[in-house]
C-alpha cells in the first residue's frame, strides 16, 4: 500500500514539476533535465523494492479465507500445524487437507488426505502461499 501511495505521489508531483510551454526557458528546461535525472535514479533504486514486494508476495500466507465473511467459491488447500484426532478424522502435522468450508470462525469443515470430512478446529491450520490477492497487488504495483 505504500509502494503504491508513493508511486502515485511522485507520479502526481512529476506531472507538476515538469510541465513546460514554449515560454519556458532553455536554462529553466537544462534544470528541469537535471532534476529528472536524479529522480531517474530514485526511482531505479525504488524499483530494486518493488522486485522485493515481488518476490515476497508468493511466499505470504492467505488471511482471507480465515474470516467467514469471506465465503469460499470453491474448496481451496490448508496444511495442519499440529496433530489433531477425534472419531471421525485424524490428522498429523503438515497433512495437506481441503477447507471446505469456512463458515464459522472457530472451526472449518476440512477434508483429511484419507477423504474424512469433519469439523476441525481452525487454529489447526494454515492457508498457504501463494496469496493471489498480494502477486496481484504486487505486479500492479511493478506495472
Amino acid at each position: 500500500k505504500e509502494a503504491m501511495e508513493y508511486l502515485k505521489n511522485l507520479k502526481d508531483t512529476i506531472y507538476r514539476k515538469y510541465s513546460c510551454d514554449r515560454s519556458s526557458s532553455l536554462h529553466r528546461l537544462e534544470d528541469l533535465v537535471q532534476e529528472s535525472m536524479e529522480e531517474k535514479e530514485q526511482l531505479l533504486q525504488y524499483k530494486s523494492t518493488v522486485a522485493g514486494l515481488v518476490g515476497r508476495a508468493k511466499a505470504i500466507i492467505q488471511l482471507k479465507p480465515r474470516n467467514p465473511d469471506c465465503i469460499l467459491k470453491t474448496s481451496i488447500p490448508i496444511k495442519a500445524i499440529c496433530d489433531y484426532r477425534q472419531i471421525e478424522i485424524t490428522i498429523y502435522k503438515d497433512d495437506e487437507c481441503v477447507l471446505a468450508n469456512n463458515s464459522h470462525r472457530a472451526k472449518w469443515k476440512v477434508i483429511s488426505p484419507s477423504g474424512n470430512e469433519a469439523m476441525v478446529p481452525s487454529v489447526c491450520f494454515t492457508v498457504p502461499p501463494p496469496n493471489k490477492e498480494a502477486i496481484d497487488t504486487a505486479n500492479r504495483i511493478e506495472q
